[in-house]
């Protein structure tokens, strides 16, 4: 158990350090090498390691990232921009439309989705009008965990609490929904408060009008449309990768473009870096080190009281900021099916897996797959900024969501 916390503790550090200087090692890399690690030192048996592997995660990744290559090269992001521009002309109104796009999207269509989708439409904007995109993608980033909160389909976390305790979709949503919604709220509130003085009596209303406008091309139209249908097939049920490779074989077959730009086009270090993290959670796994602490704990709490949910959301709180959020789910919804009446706290392994992505940048899958794509950009979000609003938000969100499940 030692070594593979040391090589889980070295890998994040990495991670967390890659823009110090002399710190040459970047996401995908450090999250390779922990994973080799974990493998080499006999930590993991490498069975163990490709069973923990989510190939259909990896898959679904995979037909979205060449989705979204289609979007950016018709024109569709930068069509978006200026439309986001023309809604939301200062830099508050800006900020509070990312957050709630990101929420709305991962509502109806998975925050992986909204992350991938969305993050490029950000740094579009923000660059048409020569803003820094870090305070807009905190808030895209805030609103993509609080939203996948909300449905049933809102995150790989929801789906897999909705499948293991046999909740129906609405039965779900009709309780989460509100939650999720008051955080969303609270979290517009954090934001202005946080930015207040710095976008204080801003406009972009100057720079709009001078800008020349995007115009949707056959593959613009052709993707935007893909997008589309790939979301309500995600509303409707379809599996995740089917949906995403799908709509990501039509564009390939239909548009002009030779498969290979695209495939090139793409951001294949982003599934490297997914796939190695969940291997080296795998070996944390194996080893029980985190599964001791959840066993530990959980079976102590008998009863669906203030105080038992408290618990479950503060471990889990504890397990997300160490392992990510999906990991996490994982991790203790089979304990928590073995609890007596755990209605109740199906609904605080979802709060907190989803809230608690919020706290730090590690926190979250889809906070990750923004980062991985920003350093494709050569931008970056700084972990101390992001910490002083996703912690806050994390905690206030957090304690309203306890409050809102204990009242039942």
């Amino acid at each position: 158990m030692p070594l593979a916390a040391s090589i889980l503790g070295l890998t994040y550090l990495l991670i967390a350090l890659q823009r110090l200087p002399r710190v040459r090692v970047r996401s995908p890399a450090g999250a390779l090498l922990g994973a080799i690690m974990m493998v080499a030192s006999g930590v993991l048996p490498v069975d163990q390691a490709l069973l923990g592997i989510p190939f259909d995660l990896l898959f679904f990744l995979t037909g979205m990232l060449i989705i979204s290559v289609y979007l950016q090269a018709g024109n569709t992001i930068g069509f978006f921009a200026e439309k986001a521009l023309r809604l939301a002309n200062t830099p508050i109104k800006l900020l509070m439309f990312f957050l709630i796009a990101g929420a709305i999207v991962s509502a109806v269509s998975l925050n992986l989705t909204a992350a991938l989708l969305l993050t490029p439409l950000v740094i579009t904007t923000c660059r048409r009008v020569g803003e820094s995109s870090g305070p807009y993608l905190i808030a895209l980033i805030l609103g993509t965990n609080l939203g996948g909160a909300a449905t049933a389909i809102g995150s790989p976390q929801t789906m897999l609490v909705v499948s293991i305790s046999g909740m129906g979709f609405w039965e779900y949503t009709s309780k989460m929904a509100v939650i999720s919604a008051i955080g969303v709220v609270l979290a517009g509130l954090w934001l202005i408060l946080h930015y207040r003085r710095s976008f204080a009596g801003r406009s972009f209303g100057h720079t709009i009008h001078v800008v020349s406008s995007y115009h949707l091309n056959f593959t613009g139209m052709s993707a935007l449309i893909v997008s589309i249908a790939v979301v309500i097939a995600l509303i409707l049920g379809a599996p995740m990768p089917l949906a995403a490779m799908t709509g990501a074989a039509i564009l390939l077959a239909i548009n002009p473009q030779p498969p290979k730009d695209v495939l090139s086009a793409m951001n294949w270090p982003l599934i490297i870096f997914v796939g190695a993290l969940f291997v080296i959670v795998g070996g944390v796994a194996y080893t029980g080190l985190a599964g001791w602490a959840t066993s530990t704990i959980l079976p102590a709490l008998e009863h669906n009281t203030t105080a038992q949910v408290a618990g479950v959301v503060g471990l889990l709180t504890a397990l997300t900021s160490l392992f990510s959020n999906i990991p996490s789910a994982a991790l203790i919804s089979p304990i928590v099916a073995n609890i007596e009446q755990p209605d109740i706290l199906w609904f605080a392994v979802a709060l907190a897996t989803s809230f608690a992505g919020n706290f730090t940048l590690f926190g979250s899958l889809s906070n990750l797959m923004v980062v991985e794509i920003l350093e494709g950009k050569s931008l970056r979000i700084g972990y101390v900024e992001f910490l002083k609003t996703g912690l806050p938000v994390s905690l206030i969100t957090l304690i309203v969501g306890i409050f809102f499940l204990a009242r039942g």
